[in-house]
C-alpha cells in the first residue's frame, strides 16, 4: 500500500532532466503550500493508514470502508489535495480488487490517473484487473504505460509486460490487432477533431441534406432543431443529445432524427464500443421506417440510402451492393446513391481499389465537393495500378486538385509531403512556401510536413510536436515521431510512448494496425534481448 504521495513527488523532482518522456512533462504539480484544510488532511490520513492495517490483515471490506471515510475527507473544502487523494484511489482499488470488485477497481483506478496521469502504480492496478477480465490488450496498454512512467526499471511491470505478450502471442498474428481494436473502449477512440472533420464530410457531400430542416429564430431550440444546431456547430454531442429528446418526445422529426443518428453512430463516432453498442438499435429503428407503408418516399429512401451506409461498415458489402443496384435502378445516376454506392464515407476505395470506379463515377455526378475528389486522388495514389484516369505523373491528380480548389490547403500538404519522401526538398519548401503566403493563419498545420523534411533531425520532433497541439491525433506526426525515435535515434522507451499515446487515440483502422503491430514487435524485441536496462 502507498502510505503518502512524498515518494511519488520525491521521483518526480528527481527526474532525469534530459526528458525520458515525449508527452508527459518530468515534474508533478506540488502539493498546495498553504495550511487551510490542514486538520482535514491528518484526519483523511489517519482514516487512509488504518485502511493500509486492515488491507496487510486482509480485511478488505473494512479497509474500503476507511478509504471511502479518507476519500471523503479529502474530497471536501476548496483546497483538492490531488496527490493524497490519487493514493486514497488507488488503495482502494486493490482492495476492490481482492474482493473480486473488477469494474469498481478500474473504476478507482481511473480516478486515481485522472487525479495524477504520473501514477504508474494506478496504470498497474487498473493492467491487473483488466487481466482478471481476461481484456489482456487493456491491460497491456496500461502496464506498457506504467513501465513508461518508471522508466522501465520495473522488473515486476516489466514481467507482467513479457507474460501478457506471450498469452497474446498464443492467438494467430493476423487477429491480434483486430482484438485489441473491438477491445478498446469509445472514449479511448475519442477526438474532437476527428469527429468534426468527419460531421462536416457528411455535410459537404450532401448526405444529409434531405434531414436538414431550418432553424427558427425567436423559438426554443429543442429537440431535432437543437440536433440541426449541433450540425450547424460540427458537434456531435449536440446532435445526439437533440435526436434523443426528439425521440423521447416523439417530435415532428422522429425519422428524420433516426436516420441522422444512425449516420452520425456509423461515420462520425464509429469507435468499436459504440458501434457494438448502437449498431443493432439503429438498424432496428430503419427496419420499422422501411416496412412502414406510411412512411413517406423521401424518408423511405434516406432510410434504405442509411441502412447500405451501415452495411458497409459492417463489411456487409453483398447486401450494401444489393440495396444500393436495386436504388441506383429506380433513381438513376442519383448522385446520393453514389455516395454511398463508392463507399465513400467509409474511404473503401482507399483500401478496395473495386470500389475506384465507384468513387470516380460519384465525383462526376459531383463535381463541386472537394471532399470527395481529395479521397478519390489519395485512392489512386494507393493503387495506381487501379486509378481511373491517366496520369502523366504521380503529382498530376494533385496539381488538379490546387488549380481547382485554391481554397483548400490539404492537396498541398500532400504534395508536398510525396515530394518530401522522394527526398526532393527543394519542390516540397515551394509548395509549403506558396502555403504559408496563401494561408497565413494555418502554419500550424504545415508542421507535418516541414517534420518530414528533416526526417533525421532533431528539429523535426519541434515540428511533429507543434502539429500534435492543434490536433492531438495526426496519424501523420505521430508517424513521423515513432519513425524518428525507432529508426534514427533507436530511442525505444520512446518509440514505444508515442505508440501508446497513438493506440488512445480516434484513428482510422489501418493505423490502428500498423501502430499496434510496430509497437508489439518493439516490446517483444526488448523482452526477449533484455533491453530494459537500455531504455
Amino acid at each position: 500500500m502507498d502510505n503518502s504521495a512524498d515518494v511519488l513527488k520525491e521521483k518526480s523532482v528527481h527526474a532525469n532532466k534530459s526528458e525520458f518522456f515525449v508527452f508527459l512533462p518530468n515534474e508533478l504539480n506540488q502539493i498546495p503550500s498553504d495550511n487551510r484544510g490542514i486538520r482535514r488532511l491528518i484526519d483523511a490520513n489517519a482514516a487512509k493508514q488504518e485502511g493500509n492495517i486492515h488491507f496487510q490483515n486482509k480485511r478488505y471490506g473494512d479497509a474500503v470502508r476507511m478509504y471511502d471515510e479518507a476519500i471523503e475527507r479529502l474530497e471536501k473544502g476548496e483546497d483538492v489535495h490531488s496527490l493524497e487523494l490519487a493514493v486514497c484511489y488507488q488503495n482502494r482499488s486493490a482492495a476492490q480488487m481482492l474482493m473480486k470488485n473488477l469494474d469498481k477497481s478500474i473504476t478507482d483506478a481511473s480516478k486515481a490517473i485522472e487525479l495524477n496521469e504520473h501514477y504508474a502504480k494506478a496504470y498497474y492496478r487498473r493492467a491487473m484487473a483488466y487481466n482478471e477480465q481476461r481484456k489482456y490488450y487493456r491491460a497491456l496498454q496500461d502496464v506498457v504505460q506504467a513501465c513508461i512512467l518508471e522508466r522501465f526499471t520495473n522488473t515486476t511491470y516489466n514481467n507482467m509486460v513479457g507474460s501478457l505478450l506471450t498469452r497474446i502471442d498464443s492467438t494467430p498474428s493476423d487477429v491480434q490487432w483486430k482484438l485489441a481494436y473491438f477491445e478498446t473502449e469509445a472514449d479511448e477512440l475519442h477526438c474532437d477533431h476527428c469527429q468534426g472533420n468527419q460531421v462536416k464530410f457528411l455535410i459537404n457531400c450532401g448526405i444529409l441534406e434531405p434531414l436538414t430542416v431550418p432553424i427558427p429564430n425567436n423559438q426554443p431550440r429543442v429537440g431535432y432543431i437543437k440536433a440541426m444546431v449541433g450540425l450547424k456547430e460540427q458537434n456531435v454531442d449536440k446532435i445526439i443529445a437533440g435526436c434523443t429528446e426528439e425521440e423521447t418526445t416523439k417530435g415532428t422529426y422522429l425519422a428524420e432524427s433516426f436516420i441522422l443518428r444512425a449516420y452520425m453512430n456509423a461515420v462520425a463516432i464509429s469507435s468499436p464500443s459504440n458501434i457494438s453498442r448502437e449498431y443493432r438499435k439503429d438498424l432496428q429503428r430503419l427496419n420499422e421506417l422501411i416496412r412502414n407503408e406510411k412512411t413517406p418516399e423521401n424518408i423511405k429512401f434516406n432510410a434504405l440510402l442509411c441502412r447500405a451506409n451501415m452495411y458497409n461498415r459492417q463489411q456487409n458489402f453483398k447486401d450494401a451492393q444489393s440495396e444500393l443496384n436495386a436504388l441506383d435502378k429506380k433513381h438513376k445516376n442519383n448522385r446520393l446513391v453514389y455516395i454511398i454506392k463508392s463507399g465513400a464515407l467509409m474511404m473503401l476505395a482507399h483500401g478496395k481499389p473495386e470500389y475506384l470506379p465507384m468513387l470516380s463515377k460519384c465525383c462526376l455526378l459531383n463535381p463541386n465537393v472537394f471532399d470527395l475528389h481529395m479521397q478519390l486522388a489519395l485512392s489512386e495514389l494507393a493503387n495506381p495500378a487501379k486509378a481511373m484516369s491517366p496520369m502523366t505523373n504521380p503529382f498530376a491528380r494533385f496539381e488538379q486538385l490546387i488549380a481547382r480548389f485554391p481554397n483548400e490547403l490539404e492537396p498541398r500538404l500532400c504534395l508536398a509531403g510525396m515530394y518530401a519522401k522522394l527526398n526532393d526538398s527543394q519542390k516540397a519548401k515551394k509548395i509549403l512556401r506558396k502555403a504559408e503566403k496563401d494561408f497565413p493563419n494555418r502554419k500550424i498545420e504545415m508542421s507535418s510536413v516541414n517534420g518530414m523534411l528533416r526526417p533525421t533531425h532533431s528539429s523535426c520532433v519541434a515540428y511533429f510536436k507543434r502539429s500534435l497541439e492543434i490536433n492531438k491525433d495526426d496519424p501523420s506526426s505521430l508517424k513521423g515521431l515513432l519513425d524518428y525515435y525507432n529508426s534514427t535515434t533507436h530511442e525505444y522507451g520512446k518509440a514505444i510512448e508515442v505508440c501508446t499515446r497513438a493506440l488512445g487515440s480516434f484513428l482510422q483502422v489501418t493505423d490502428f494496425q500498423t501502430i499496434f503491430e510496430l509497437r508489439h514487435a518493439l516490446l517483444k524485441r526488448i523482452v526477449q534481448q533484455k533491453y530494459w536496462n537500455r531504455l
